[in-house]
């Protein structure tokens, strides 16, 4: 995606503690958060600069 985790995180408003959790497989990412993420791959245009 081209973004730091600390971008990333903060574009989602979760936490960086969050995101690696998600990513070392800790922790999953459920409700609102799960949805978010599975539109990602296909539509990265709600990141986009205006």
């Amino acid at each position: 995606m081209g973004m730091s985790q600390t971008e990333f995180a903060s574009a989602f408003g979760i936490s960086v503690s969050t995101l690696r959790y998600w990513e070392r497989g800790d922790r999953k990412p459920q409700g609102p958060a799960l949805v978010l993420l599975e539109l990602l791959p296909n539509n990265l245009h709600p990141l986009s600069e205006p």
